[in-house]
Parts: structure tokens; C-alpha cells; sequence
């Protein structure tokens, strides 16, 4: 069984999607249909962050259009999940891609109201983050193995954070480059004008079983797992379940829609067992 996985942010390269769009006809044609879409010109402003999420988004859809393998079973980390949905046709390219504009702007708005930052922290227990986080306007976004987790946290909180974290003495502690604390309440606003657009959008049964970021569970009802995307929004990404529940439903073999394979080591941190293709 083979499963097709969509990163999220991080995975974003400026030359090679501009090579795909001078090299390919059908790249050009997809970006060409995009900038129609949106009015924009995708490749020409590609390192705008407002920009380069579009595409990380069309760049995923593009490798798995040349995907050998039947998909049993499909998932996406983040924004990956809506390239996930588009790819096992649950919906349309063009809402898809409208969704990721929607999103990026609402987001961007919340992030300007609420200014905050996001920080991995590699090698600690969940509970003793979790523990540190009620101390603080603090949050937990991702869990992204059972070595990292990322937390979103106000601005003004984190030098204290950072100075608190550090005497338990984790493994790492990375400042991610944001403005914005995402999966989590800071994004209450955006989740609200994002729900108003997707339930506009008609969700239908994909080609197999997507598992989500929510809870991290086998879904196939249009209706749930339009609910599922607009929870995603102030809720944690819960990837250590999505992929011990698709190993326990027997994928062997992972396939990631992406060029820096940003999931592999999460994957292999969880489960060291499962190929990687």
C-alpha cells in the first residue's frame, strides 16, 4: 500500500519552480491557469511569502501528477493537506488554489492583530511543554514526531519562554521564522472567515482514505473532512497520530508530493520501519 504525503511551509524552491515553469509545458500551463485565477503572476513575485505558499501548493500537485503508484491512502502536513485534498479530488484545483489565497490573507490579518512567534522544541517530553505553555499565552501547534514539537507563542513572551525551556535542557530549540503563531487560538479570526469560504466549496469522496490534521484519523465523508479543514485552522497538526494511523491501516510504502522531503524525518522518527520511496 503506498501513501502519498503533501508538506506544508519550508518546502517552498524558488529556482526549481521556475525551472519547472521554463522547462514544461504542462508546469506553464498550470501556473499560466493560476495566475489567471488569482490575477497575480505566480513565478515573478515567487519570493513574496504571500506568494511562495502558492507555489509550494502547485509545485506538490505537479509531482504527484507523475506518481507511479496507485494512492491507497493520502495526507498533507499543514497547507500540505489542501494540496492533498485537490490531488485525491475531494476538490477542485481552482477552490483549492482560492482556498490557499483565502487563507494566506486571513492569516496574514490575524498574525498582524496577534504579532507571535513559533519555536520547535526537539528532544522534550510533551508534558513538560505542555506544562511550561499554561505559564505562558502560549500554545502547542505541532506535533510533528515524538522528538518535536512547535509551540506559538506571543511575541512579547518569548525571551522568557526561550530562557524557561532552555534549563530542561532539550536536545534543540529553533526560533522559527514567522510572524504568526499558527494551528492554534491566535487563528480564531481567520478560522472564521476561511469557514464562510469553504463552506461555499462542494467536497466530494476522493480516490482513497485522507487522513487529517485534526485528529489524525481515516476520513472519506465529504462533510467530515470539510469540517476537518476548517478545524485545522486553531488546532494543533497532529502528525505522530496521522502517521501511526496509517501505518496501523498497512501503508509499507511513503511517497512524499515535495523536493527537500521535510516529512521523512518526522516519519522516521515515528516509525523507522516504514519505506520511504
Amino acid at each position: 500500500m503506498y501513501a502519498y504525503i503533501f508538506s506544508g511551509q519550508g518546502e517552498q524552491n524558488e529556482k526549481i519552480e521556475k525551472k519547472l515553469y521554463e522547462n514544461y509545458k504542462e508546469s506553464k500551463r498550470i501556473f499560466d491557469i493560476s495566475n489567471k485565477i488569482l490575477k497575480i503572476n505566480i513565478i515573478n513575485d515567487i519570493k513574496k511569502k504571500n506568494i511562495h505558499q502558492i507555489g509550494i501548493f502547485i509545485n506538490s500537485i505537479l509531482k504527484y501528477k507523475k506518481k507511479k503508484y496507485k494512492s491507497s491512502m493520502i495526507a498533507g502536513h499543514s497547507l500540505g493537506e489542501l494540496s492533498a485534498l485537490v490531488c485525491n479530488k475531494n476538490i477542485s484545483f481552482e477552490d483549492g488554489l482560492k482556498l490557499i489565497s483565502k487563507r494566506i490573507k486571513y492569516m496574514e490579518e490575524d498574525s498582524r492583530k496577534n504579532p507571535a512567534k513559533m519555536i520547535a522544541i526537539i528532544g522534550l517530553k510533551k508534558n513538560k511543554i505542555k506544562f511550561i505553555c499554561e505559564n505562558y499565552n502560549a500554545k502547542i501547534s505541532n506535533y510533528n514526531s515524538p522528538e518535536e514539537i512547535i509551540i506559538s507563542i506571543k511575541e512579547e513572551e518569548v525571551k522568557s519562554f526561550y530562557k524557561e525551556i532552555k534549563k530542561e535542557k532539550p536536545k534543540k530549540i529553533i526560533l522559527i521564522n514567522t510572524k504568526g503563531g499558527f494551528h492554534c487560538d491566535f487563528m480564531k479570526n481567520a478560522k472564521k472567515k476561511l469557514e464562510k469560504e469553504i463552506k461555499k466549496i462542494s467536497f466530494k469522496k476522493g480516490i482513497c482514505p485522507i487522513y487529517q490534521n485534526v485528529n489524525g484519523k481515516k476520513n472519506e465523508n465529504p462533510e467530515i473532512i470539510k469540517k476537518n479543514i476548517i478545524n485545522q485552522m486553531n488546532n494543533p497538526v497532529r502528525w505522530i497520530k496521522t502517521i501511526k494511523n496509517m501505518t496501523k491501516d498497512g501503508v509499507k510504502f511513503f511517497i512524499e508530493c515535495g523536493d527537500k522531503k521535510i516529512l521523512e524525518k518526522f516519519i522516521k522518527k515515528t516509525n523507522n520501519k516504514i519505506a520511504y520511496l
